[in-house]
């Protein structure tokens, strides 16, 4: 058994091998869409942080490869560092050349133009200050302002030559990137059909705010070549968080992301398909299968089918599923061969305190009962249906009783005996309240007392202390 996720082995023969969210159809549907396209394009692939976006983006990447398709990939987050985006882009468009062993005098001068352009535009650039000042719309009256000293005639004479300088410099970037993106293309067409030149950026919305916007204008003003297809993966609501961090709260950030994207795909998962691909990464199996008890036989089914019913139910992002199993590891660790996993009680609180840690201690640390719990859960997730899912019914009688002592069961079965007998209660909270009860009852019979929650939260405390 593993504490840590396998990493999700994405081939090159193979990109869909491990397919467990099913992105083989949307990445085949994006490629044909994209394959179409002459004129410069940039897509937005958007989802929530931890939903897989670098899983689909490399996936993605490997099926163009397999289709012909040159493309490079830019992982923003790891240069923003960097004050200057724009060089990164070059880097990885000089290494591609280099790839793909592309020769040739004309090439080679565009890569060095390209390069020197790329140093002469963020030499001249209009300073930061400015731009990110006027929302990337220059009043070039308060630029002149404010770069005034003791001579400000000579200030605003190198302010105007330095916007000339930048035009100039950039034209010279376009112009010298079109011949590199025609020879990339050029050359790998020349075994089939036309092909188009992928430009992956993946965690731009990770970077710092100013280093996400300079990419963001970068992008518009000096890439929009023909041929080639930008494809930045992004949280759309926590990139839209950084640009309001630089140009003030009252920014619409969907109208001002329209300015750069073209299209947006918003990425779908399915979080039953990944439980069952955690299972196997985790090596979950290992464990259950030394667990030969009669009594045990089907604590694995229980684990799984809890764990598929709350990470779809509340909508438990990839990387924070992945998070839950690693708390669950920890726990069948620390659990004896043959002594209960108690999985129900497991699976429900280590998602709870993942995703709902307040009232999660409230219950597991202090005093506040099952019911509270719940009524606690649904001021965060009001869900229509909350109070009538089975599985959340089932979770809190199980709950209910764990937090009891024998002598104590019947006084918790008041609580729900006492809306069943109410003559203000709705028919749904009667039958709700009724349900509860009847399981409390079985399951206080079929244990001869109570699930050991106490053993239960030490373990899922224990695993938390190692982040």
């Amino acid at each position: 058994m593993e504490f840590r996720a396998k990493p999700l082995e994405i081939s090159e023969e193979d990109p869909f091998k491990n397919d467990v969210m099913n992105r083989k159809p949307v990445i085949e549907g994006l490629t044909t869409l994209t394959s179409k396209i002459n004129t410069p394009f940039v897509m937005a692939v958007n989802a929530p942080w931890g939903t897989g976006k670098t899983t689909f983006i490399e996936m993605w990447q490997k099926h163009l490869s397999k289709e012909g398709h040159p493309s490079v990939y830019l992982n923003a987050w790891k240069t923003d560092y960097s004050k200057e985006p724009l060089i990164a882009f070059i880097s990885e468009l000089e290494e591609l050349s280099k790839k793909l062993k592309l020769k040739g005098d004309k090439l080679q001068k565009a890569v060095n133009l390209v390069k020197k352009s790329g140093m002469a535009l963020i030499k001249h650039a209009v300073p930061a200050a400015v731009k990110l000042g006027t929302g990337g719309i220059l009043d070039l009256g308060k630029a002149i302002e404010d770069t005034v000293s003791t001579s400000a005639e000579k200030a605003a004479e190198e302010f105007f030559k330095s916007i000339s300088m930048e035009k100039e410099a950039g034209e010279k970037f376009r112009e010298n990137l079109r011949i590199i993106s025609e020879t990339v293309i050029a050359k790998s067409s020349e075994s089939g059909s036309p092909k188009r030149f992928y430009f992956f950026i993946d965690e731009l919305d990770r970077c710092r705010p100013d280093y996400a916007v300079f990419a963001l204008e970068r992008l518009k003003h000096y890439f929009n070549v023909e041929g080639i297809i930008f494809v930045i993966a992004i949280d759309k609501d926590q990139l839209g968080s950084s640009l309001k961090a630089i140009y003030g709260e009252g920014l619409n950030a969907r109208e001002y992301l329209r300015r750069f994207i073209d299209l947006e795909v918003n990425l779908p998962w399915d979080a039953k398909s990944l439980t069952k691909s955690l299972m196997g990464r985790f090596g979950v199996n290992d464990f259950f299968a030394n667990r030969m008890h009669p009594e045990l036989k089907e604590e694995e089914v229980l684990l799984v089918r809890c764990f598929e019913e709350l990470f779809q139910y509340f909508k438990v992002p990839p990387r924070v599923q992945e998070q839950c199993f690693t708390r669950a590891a920890i726990a069948m660790a620390m659990t004896k061969e043959n002594f209960k996993l108690q999985p129900l009680l497991l699976t429900a609180l280590i998602v709870f305190r993942e995703i709902f840690p307040d009232p999660y201690k409230q219950f597991a640390l202090n005093d506040h009962t099952a019911n509270m719990l719940m009524k606690e859960i649904y001021k965060s997730c009001p869900k229509k249906d909350f109070f009538e899912n089975r599985t959340i019914l089932i979770i809190e009688a199980y709950l209910a009783l764990s937090k009891t002592n024998r002598a104590e069961i019947g006084n918790d079965l008041v609580t729900y005996d006492s809306v069943v007998n109410s003559q203000t209660a709705s028919k749904s909270d009667k039958d709700r309240a009724g349900e509860i009860a009847k399981i409390i009852r079985e399951l206080a019979n079929q244990w001869g007392g109570r699930p050991s929650l106490k053993s239960v939260i030490e373990k899922i405390e224990f695993a938390h202390s190692f982040t």
